[in-house]
């Protein structure tokens, strides 16, 4: 699951960046979300035996910035249109 977040969050920093893309950007930042936190739950009660928390905590990292990106992108593009 760690993995998965690191991936989804890179997918959707990435597309958040794009004016297109960010309108549905939020729903693999969403998704990163949950999997890093699942995942880092994972391996804390594993304890210590399964490892990935430095993916997690990254696919987390980037998943909140794909929706802060997203959030920015959409409401720079209104303000544009008017």
């Amino acid at each position: 699951m760690a993995l998965a977040s690191l991936i989804i969050g890179i997918v959707a920093a990435v597309a958040s960046a794009s004016i297109i893309l960010a309108v549905v950007s939020w729903i693999p930042a969403i998704v990163g979300l949950i999997l890093g936190f699942k995942a880092k739950g994972n391996i804390a009660a594993s304890g210590g035996m399964k490892s990935g928390a430095g993916m997690a905590t990254t696919g987390i990292v980037l998943s909140v910035i794909a929706l802060v990106l997203a959030v920015l992108v959409i409401v720079l593009a209104v303000i544009d249109m008017m």
